[in-house]
This record gives structure tokens, C-alpha cells and sequence, in this order.
């Protein structure tokens, strides 16, 4: 008897692991096909994927909260950190770079 309940959890937690890899492929799915996404091996795309299923958790963890704003993916969900932080690293260069002009400027005077 107790094995029978014990069949019948498992069989019930690999349903739902069932369900929730299945809602997160077609998330994915139409995530690939609204950013026009391409992934070159199989490993890239598992990758990928799973990249995109620690955003998506962040997302409906954060939507779930009924804050002022809600999240939803972008052309980045599927990117690394480092990917992402080169991004911003070129921002915050560019930010720098426009800050010591402005400082030359107002050192020198106007042009």
C-alpha cells in the first residue's frame, strides 16, 4: 500500500516536471522566434535554453510578488553574464569617456 502512494506521488511529480518543461520549451520556442534566434550546435542551444529558464524563474518569481511593475524576456534572456557585462562595460566607457570631455571642456573653456 505504501509503495502504491509512494508510485503515485512520483508519477505525480513527474507530471508536473512534465508540464513545466513543456510550457517552458514553447516559452522558449516563441522566445527563438520572436528575436530571430539561431544557435549554432546543440550544446549552444542547451545553453541557451537553460539561460532562459533562470531568467524566466526570476521573472515569474518577481511577477508573482504584484509589485508596480512586472518583467518579461528581452533579446537578452538567453545571454551569459559576461555577455551582458561587456555590454554594459561599453557603456560605462563610453559614459567615462564623455565625462573626462566635459571635464576638459569646462577646464579649458568653451571651444
Amino acid at each position: 500500500k505504501t509503495a502504491a502512494i509512494a508510485s503515485l506521488g512520483v508519477a505525480a511529480a513527474s507530471a508536473s516536471f512534465i508540464e513545466k518543461e513543456t510550457k517552458l520549451n514553447q516559452a522558449f520556442a516563441t522566445y527563438i522566434a520572436k528575436y530571430n534566434k539561431s544557435y549554432g550546435t546543440l550544446e549552444e542551444f542547451e545553453l541557451r535554453r537553460d539561460l532562459f529558464a533562470a531568467k524566466e524563474q526570476g521573472i515569474q518569481h518577481h511577477n508573482a510578488q504584484n509589485g508596480s511593475f512586472t518583467l518579461e524576456h528581452n533579446h537578452m534572456s538567453d545571454w551569459t553574464d559576461a555577455e551582458r557585462k561587456v555590454l554594459l562595460g561599453n557603456r560605462v566607457a563610453m559614459k567615462a569617456a564623455h565625462t573626462k570631455a566635459q571635464v576638459r571642456e569646462m577646464k579649458s573653456g568653451p571651444l
